[in-house]
């Protein structure tokens, strides 16, 4: 994919890679557990459940309107039966965080998203969900916009002058030139792109236009139905 050159050095990077995995069904049946956020957002934390324990096998998950919190998801979760999500935001907080079931249901107002974009040698992040049957409904979402490399940071990030006109961010193809800066360096794949987006070379101030590059999003079903948005 090549990125497009910007006055500001702003790009985004649609990163999303489609397999086909399969979750094992279960024999038993699990528990049906809602989250409540009584403690905080992690959600490994058993207070933070109603029954008061961390999801296992074959249970399934609800996350809606009866929490006022969000949810924090740090690492991979068991291998639900299901796994449900509205009127909330679960933010994966790195690259191992991985959502896990056979059914996933992005409902309205439901969302997946990433922490801030990050500088080069810190944590990189991921939107990550492996299951059998993905529907994202209308109102539901999952984005990882701008949540790629922070600005001028990245393998491909574009060059920059201080003015507002620099370069674009690359990566499966070379970033736009523009007047004040060459765009960034290819790498990755246009076909099976699996990282992070780089920055463009400055930040601009207009909203959710700030020379970040796009978030991953890794999506491993069997069947998949989008009727939300999906977008990096």
């Amino acid at each position: 994919m090549r990125a497009k050159g910007h006055s500001s050095g702003a790009f985004r990077s649609f990163l999303c890679v489609v397999g086909f995995l399969l979750v094992p069904g279960f024999g038993i049946a699990g528990t049906t557990l809602t989250w409540t956020g009584g403690t905080d957002m992690n959600w490994f934390q058993a207070s933070n459940w109603n029954p008061a324990q961390v999801p296992t096998n074959g249970d399934t998950v609800v996350v809606d309107a009866t929490s006022s919190r969000n949810v924090l998801l740090t690492n991979q979760t068991a291998l639900l039966a299901s796994f449900s999500i509205s009127n909330r935001t679960l933010t994966c907080s790195n690259w191992f965080a991985r959502i896990q079931a056979t059914n996933v249901h992005i409902r309205n107002l439901g969302k997946l998203a990433l922490p801030p974009p990050f500088a080069v040698g810190t944590m990189s992040n991921r939107v990550w969900i492996v299951s059998t049957n993905l529907v994202v409904y209308p109102g539901g979402e999952i984005d990882a916009d701008y949540n790629g490399y922070m600005v001028a940071q990245g393998p491909g990030k574009g060059s920059q002058s201080g003015s507002n006109n620099n370069g674009g961010g690359g990566y499966g193809g070379r970033g736009g030139d523009e007047a004040g800066g060459s765009g960034g360096p290819p790498y990755g794949s246009t076909n099976a792109p699996v990282h992070p987006g780089s920055g463009g070379g400055r930040w601009d101030s207009s909203p959710r236009s700030n020379g970040s590059g796009g978030g991953v999003i890794l999506i491993g079903a069997v069947n998949a139905l989008i009727s939300g948005t999906v977008s990096a």
